[in-house]
């Protein structure tokens, strides 16, 4: 099955805070390591990651459809910064000491 979404966070960092994950787009939630996470971003629009893990390998996003990586912290040190460059590819995250300038990143909230 294709996911709209697919979350690198587990569902219970949401749901221990009170937010509902809405069912509007589809949304998977799977680890890292996940033997299907390749062929799921294969089809996926988004992908969020949490800001704290190990590096993610740049092959994951080969050949993928994935068009917006929505970190949920601040940094970009997670990603690979050529895979990050390709045309449809958007990355948002918060600005923070791991964020170096770029025209590739969007900050989704400005500080005021």
């Amino acid at each position: 099955m294709a996911f709209d979404v697919v979350c690198l966070r587990p569902e219970k960092d949401f749901l221990q805070v009170g937010v509902a994950p809405p069912t509007v787009p589809s949304i998977t939630y799977r680890a890292l390591d996940d033997p299907e996470l390749k062929a799921l971003l294969a089809e996926a629009k988004a992908v969020i990651i949490p800001a704290v893990g190990p590096k993610l390998s740049p092959d994951l996003f080969e050949g993928s459809s994935v068009k917006l990586v929505q970190v949920t912290g601040a940094g970009v040190d997670r990603l690979d910064d050529d895979a990050m460059k390709r045309p449809a590819s958007r990355l948002q995250t918060l600005p923070g000491a791991a964020t170096p300038p770029s025209p590739n990143i969007q900050y989704p909230w400005r500080w005021c």
